[in-house]
């Protein structure tokens, strides 16, 4: 009898499971169709003209019931208050770019696979030893924000990387130390005494193995007490919408896109240069008659509506760029993908530094000193801490240049060219905006 070897075997989907599964693909319906179209045209990319052709194209997406149940099963348990999830994971968009720049990728990682069955098990396959390792997937946040609003009505009051959990204690009613004592703004460092433990040196400058798919805060909220609690003016910088955003980053501001893949991040920037002031019009429609990115940047913060939807036209400006760069002989793809993933590790690290530095200028500035006098003072309390040597004095000091000249001296930033976005973060974390349009700048 003939036999077909197979890696892969394709089940139908029970009555039940597939009613289970309604809710998932009508909330990503939008954004299962752009995906499905970039995937269409980047198929023969990865894989060349293969004779006989492809019948059949699959775009590998881990599906995952429970966010939405858990979410729906939590505002049965809670009448109101504060549902609070804490994993690694990313936004959908992130996820089905992942699915794209890696089309063969399962979604499932293996974790903490013991060494003496590593031959046998993690070497061959995740489903070859089943109880001596763990397997898990990202959580798909974008999925547990909008179906805990639809299915319980849950509001997303933040979301972003866990770090956001370290910042703007002072603003708050909670008193950590006496008056005016550095304490108060929470920072771990000051709570332990110093950098004291292998732990607490990797809360400030562990490399993710994925920035973007690293542990994220999601903090929602239902009923009337409560309500006006935020996170600062961060609670909202990463974005969870509902409406695709495979273009969009979360600002026009930013000169790279932290939340995708470092690839995605990569041909999306490239989609930004190719429009030209054109990309301005996917963020809001106001933002189509604006000049630079800082000015688009501050006209999305003032427009409160949903962002439009991105058009065909944009998302053929990604598929050429997405194409481009697969066939781009200028260096091998591995090397630009190590390369892109290790500045994206520096981006978050860059990110993290440059909070810490903007929660220490704002607290050393309740006496009204001079600048010159608080740079050299916020200086002198990130070296007591030891912050230049973990991030190195380069870093140090690239980031703590950047956020003199352009935050600190300034109240919002504006100009020709986009931010890095430690830098965007920062500012939008002292002023509560990150970007003014020359007219304005120049008016202030």
């Amino acid at each position: 009898p003939g036999r077909v070897h197979s890696t892969e075997v394709f089940f139908g989907l029970s009555p039940e499971r597939c009613r289970e599964l309604v809710g998932w693909m009508r909330r990503n319906a939008a954004r299962l169709t752009s995906a499905a179209w970039l995937r269409d045209g980047s198929t023969s990319m990865f894989d060349g003209d293969l004779t006989p052709p492809r019948t059949a194209v699959h775009l590998k997406l881990v599906l995952r019931p429970g966010e939405a149940a858990f979410a729906e099963t939590a505002s049965h348990l809670v009448d109101e208050g504060f549902l609070v999830t804490m994993d690694y994971g990313a936004d959908a968009d992130a996820l089905a770019w992942q699915a794209l720049i890696r089309p063969n990728y399962e979604g499932i990682h293996i974790v903490d696979a013991r060494n003496e069955n590593y031959d046998q098990c993690t070497a061959v396959s995740y489903l070859e030893c089943p109880g001596l390792q763990d397997l898990t997937t990202s959580v798909d946040f974008t999925e547990v924000a909008v179906a805990g609003k639809e299915l319980g009505g849950w509001n997303v009051k933040a979301y972003g990387p866990i770090f956001l959990l370290e910042l703007g204690f002072d603003e708050t009613s909670l008193e950590l130390g006496p008056a005016g004592d550095l304490l108060n703004l929470g920072h771990l460092v000051d709570r332990a005494s110093g950098l004291r433990t292998l732990g607490l040196q990797a809360w400030y400058r562990k490399l993710e193995l994925d920035p973007w798919a690293s542990f994220k805060l999601l903090v929602q909220h239902r009923g009337s007490r409560g309500s006006e609690w935020n996170l600062g003016h961060l609670s909202m910088q990463w974005p969870l919408q509902e409406m695709p955003r495979l273009f969009r980053a979360p600002s026009p501001c930013w000169g790279r896109d932290l939340t995708k893949p470092p690839l995605a991040s990569l041909i999306t920037i490239a989609a930004h240069h190719t429009l030209g002031i054109r990309a301005w019009a996917v963020y809001v429609q106001d933002a189509a008659e604006a000049k630079s990115p800082t000015e688009a940047a501050a006209l999305v913060l003032e427009d409160r509506g949903s962002a439009p939807e991105e058009e065909r036209g944009v998302h053929e400006v990604l598929l050429r760029q997405f194409q481009a760069l697969l066939t781009n002989g200028g260096q091998p793809l591995a090397h630009l993908l190590d390369q892109q993933h290790t500045s994206q590790q520096q981006a978050y690290a860059d990110a993290h530094l440059a909070l810490i530095l903007v929660d220490y200028w704002r607290f050393l500035g309740q006496d009204n000193a001079p600048p010159q006098d608080r740079w050299e003072e916020v200086r002198h309390v990130a070296s007591l801490r030891h912050f230049p040597q973990l991030y190195g004095e380069k870093t140090f000091d690239r980031v703590f240049d950047d956020l003199s000249r352009f935050v600190f001296a300034n109240s919002t930033l504006w100009g020709r060219d986009e931010f890095p976005p430690y830098v965007c973060l920062a500012a939008q974390a002292l002023h509560g905006t990150c970007c003014s349009s020359p007219a304005k700048a120049q008016a202030a």
